[in-house]
């Protein structure tokens, strides 16, 4: 199977084109699940509808319950981010799982099976593991459960749809995928949608509706509230602020005062504001003239407080300043330090100061929260704590809205107000919703740098829309089970008598001509009632012309008798014929088969016995002579130095011994001598690579089913083929291209394996030289190796390892290529397009016989006219 899905993957490029088509389908519907669930339609409070599984149950239909339960993973991989928990990757998968499984086995309708998973296993999971695992009340719960349950049957509704009305056209040209409408499953999901869909989106709007409506109240609850509160605490600053101002400009008209009656004036003023703890006056040097009570340790009379940071201030700007607060030293309760300037005109004359209890917003603040669930919070400039309904927050102390959550803008009719969610996990986004709590901060007025934080928990106003939304869904999903019920009964009462009259009319001709009794089928469609009747009407006219065709086929019955007996005779003959040619083709097939096979085994019998033969016999003299070259190359040195020694020793040799030297050329002689066994060395080397390549060939002194190196292989029959692929006189020399991968020695029967090579290398060789074309061929060739004169001739030869683990060759040239006419009948026995005395065309059988049988391999050419030819060897390792 995998060499034969191989063979299709090089041969059939459409495949490879349908395969990239669909998988890219794939990956776009993946992304568009993904896509439909980061993309999410809000409803209301952390309640949002999904839209990723229309895209994964596509992938169901199309791509089967594998694909689509991936699919269905990974698109729902985003709600782990969204909802912080991995509950809703569990119910999703879980869906697409359900639906595929039964969608493969009995072939349903997706929107009918998604209908009975949320039925039977979606909302019963819901329910156990959000009660189990995370916390949510029982109004939630069912929220949830309605909510994931008419979202999913929404989106199968919609691929449903989709599937319909892309059916008609097979996008991704795989087959199994349906390219005809079902009649049944149009009318369900028609009639469906037509009641769901107006529901949903009315349900949805009037929702989304009711969410601004709220928001809307809340704001304007809010800003009433700040505004009347940030009222009363000015109030309250401006009266404080106008009895100092009143003092201030007592003691500045009444200069020469006296002091009992300056002291007099302050107690009094101290007592009847209760809202001043305390209170002073000071002359322009920062001397106290009177103070009421007199606890602080500067408060005596007389002290002096020009270095206090208030004195400072006031005297430097001649405005009303107000200090930070702080807790008063000795009632320990928080007050603000408040001082106006004394003047008279431009002069300064002193300070009226006093400390401003904050009792006052606090009790304010405290009336007003028992009437109302709200949390009012008095922060100063620098965002300390003031005063507080809430238990938890500290005077002076900074106050953080962001504590223990997030925090959202929502705007609304007149400005932004500040939503707080609080953060942890594995809290449904729903609850986050209702513990969440609404701000909305109010400047309390220019001259006073406050600000009043108002906040109202959205816990009441998120019940107020939940609790009618679970009825309405509960309506919803009664209302869609009845469509699904109804349209199931409407779309099979209309669609069954079409199904019925399908199978009565199958065969109807044959059914008819046999005189079987046929049902028909009836239907309360009026159309399709009268279909049915208009069938009736043919089918007895076609029974009227069958029984006028029997009487006739009746009549001629004895005349075709007749000539039957006559016929049969000559048939017997024909038969016993045609067995015997039979008989006669397939002994000559087999006797031609044998015949190629014996020449062969016997040629190359004969032919692996001589070169091991040969090999041998050179080998033993050319180890002499190799062995001896050494000691011989030694020897000659020896004498040499001898003959140099004695010319030192005897620098004046006889002239006898000059004469003898002169006409041996004795320097020539020492200089030539060692070059000569040098040369003759390389000349052994040559002959024993000749002999061991030789001996690699024919194989004949290793065992037959051996593990062997393929190059090895490939590389001794090119040395063979030397002579051949040098230079000649009509063609440069053949170049041998090598790209070799890294292969580890197979098992395998290497003499033939070597045989296969030889084959196909010699055929290369003989179209790269012209030999073997003859005709149109020939002149092609001729053609050919005229347009190339500049180009050089080559054979390439690549190895490889394929993804099934199988050892791919492929010996390519630059020849003239073949017609498609000669690739049909190339493996054939005694195939040849070689002239007489050239070839027998028995290589490339023998070759594909040892692939292919010996190997279970496979060997196959490509070429094209003019494009020279490739043969590919995919061969399988025998173990």
């Amino acid at each position: 199977m995998k060499a034969l899905h191989f063979k299709k993957w090089l041969l059939e490029p459409n495949q490879t084109l349908i395969h990239l088509k669909a998988r890219l389908l794939l990956v776009i519907l993946i992304a568009a699940g993904f896509t439909g669930n980061f993309f999410r339609f809000p409803i209301f409070f952390g309640v949002d509808f999904l839209f990723g599984s229309i895209a994964t149950l596509i992938i169901v239909r199309i791509y089967g319950v594998w694909w689509g339960t991936a699919a269905a993973f990974i698109a729902s991989s985003y709600t782990y981010f969204a909802w912080e928990h991995p509950f809703g990757i569990i119910i999703f998968t879980c869906e697409t799982l359900f639906v595929g499984l039964f969608l493969r086995r009995h072939n349903q309708n997706i929107l009918l099976l998604d209908g009975m998973f949320w039925l039977l296993v979606g909302m019963p999971m819901v329910v156990i593991i959000y009660s189990t695992f995370l916390p949510v009340d029982l109004t939630q719960l069912l929220l949830l459960m309605f909510k994931q349950s008419i979202n999913g049957i929404f989106n199968a509704l919609v691929a449903n749809l989709l599937l319909l009305g892309c059916s008609q056209q097979n996008w991704t040209g795989l087959q199994g995928v349906r390219t005809t409408l079902s009649l049944r499953n149009i009318l369900l999901n028609l009639l469906v949608a037509f009641v769901f869909f107006p529901s949903l989106t009315l349900m949805m709007m009037d929702s989304q509706e009711a969410v601004r409506e709220i928001e809307t109240r809340i704001q304007t609850n809010l800003q009433v509230l700040s505004v009347d509160m940030a009222a009363q605490v000015q109030q309250w600053y401006q009266q404080s602020l106008g009895s100092a101002k009143e003092l201030a400009q007592f003691v500045a008209d009444l200069e020469n005062t006296s002091a009992s009656k300056l002291q007099q004036n302050v107690e009094l003023l101290q007592r009847s504001l209760s809202q001043f703890q305390n209170m002073e006056v000071a002359d322009a040097t920062g001397t106290i003239l009177a103070a009421y009570p007199s606890s602080l340790p500067h408060s005596q009379i007389g002290s002096n407080i020009s270095n206090l940071p208030l004195f400072k201030r006031v005297k430097t700007d001649r405005q009303p300043y107000l200090m930070d607060a702080q807790i008063d030293p000795v009632s320990k309760t928080p007050v603000v330090a408040l001082g106006v300037p004394i003047q008279k005109g431009k002069d300064f004359k002193g300070l009226v100061s006093g400390n401003l209890a904050l009792a006052y917003p606090n009790q304010l603040f405290h009336r007003k929260a028992k009437t109302q669930p709200l949390q009012i919070t008095l922060v100063d400039a620098g965002n300390n704590i003031l005063a507080s309904t809430k238990q938890d927050q500290k005077f002076l102390h900074p106050f953080d809205i962001r504590q223990g959550g997030e925090l959202r803008s929502v705007r609304g009719t007149y400005h932004t107000m500040t939503q707080w969610l609080p953060v942890s996990k594995n809290m449904p986004l729903v609850v986050r919703w209702k513990k969440s709590i609404f701000y909305e901060e109010t400047t309390i007025g220019n001259n006073l740098p406050w600000k009043l934080i108002i906040a109202i928990p959205a816990a009441p106003f998120v019940t107020d829309v939940q609790e009618p939304y679970i009825s309405r869904l509960g309506i919803l999903w009664i209302i869609t089970a009845l469509a699904l019920l109804l349209a199931t009964i409407v779309s099979y009462w209309s669609t069954d008598p079409l199904l019925k009259l399908a199978r009565v009319t199958t065969n109807l001709p044959d059914r008819l001509s046999d005189r079987e009794h046929i049902h028909w089928p009836q239907s309360w469609v009026t159309e399709i009632d009268l279909l049915i009747g208009n069938f009736q009407v043919m089918a007895s006219s076609l029974e009227q012309k069958f029984q006028e065709l029997w009487q006739l086929n009746h009549n001629l019955e004895a005349e075709i008798v007749e000539r039957q007996r006559a016929s049969e005779a000559l048939e017997s003959s024909e038969a016993q014929l045609r067995v015997q040619t039979k008989q006669l083709q397939q002994a000559l097939h087999e006797l031609q088969c044998t015949q190629s096979q014996l020449i062969q085994n016997a040629k190359m019998s004969s032919l692996g016995q001589l070169v091991a033969g040969v090999a041998h016999e050179i080998n033993n003299p050319v180890n002499f002579i190799y062995g001896n070259l050494t000691p011989a190359h030694e020897y000659t040195q020896d004498l040499l130095e001898l003959v140099e020694l004695y010319q030192q020793e005897y620098p004046y040799p006889s002239a006898k011994l000059e004469t003898a030297i002169a006409d041996k050329d004795l320097e020539y002689l020492a200089v030539d001598l060692p070059k000569l066994l040098n040369s003759m060395k390389v000349g052994a080397d040559r002959i024993r690579e000749i002999v061991q390549a030789l001996r690699n060939f024919s194989r004949l002194d290793e065992a037959e089913l051996k593990e062997v190196d393929i190059h090895e292989g490939i590389d001794s029959t090119l040395m063979l083929l030397q002579n051949r692929l040098e230079a000649k006189l009509e063609r440069p020399e053949i170049k041998i291209i090598k790209h070799y991968s890294s292969i580890a020695k197979i098992k395998c029967y290497a003499g033939k394996l070597n045989q296969v090579f030889m084959n196909i290398l010699s055929n290369a060789i003989d179209a790269l030289e012209g030999i073997g074309s003859s005709g149109k061929q020939m002149q092609s060739a001729l053609n050919f190796q005229s347009s190339t004169s500049t180009s050089i001739p080559y054979i390439e030869i690549s190895t490889e390892i394929s993804f099934s683990d199988r050892v791919i060759i492929r010996i390519r040239d630059n020849g003239p290529g073949m017609t498609s006419k000669v690739k049909e009948h190339l493996f054939e026995p005694f195939f040849t397009t070689k002239p007489v005395g050239k070839g027998i065309g028995m290589g490339l059988s023998i070759s594909y016989s040892i692939v292919v049988e010996c190997h279970q391999g496979q060997l196959y050419c490509l070429s094209d006219e003019g494009q020279g030819a490739e043969f590919v060897i995919a061969l399988t390792a025998i173990y």
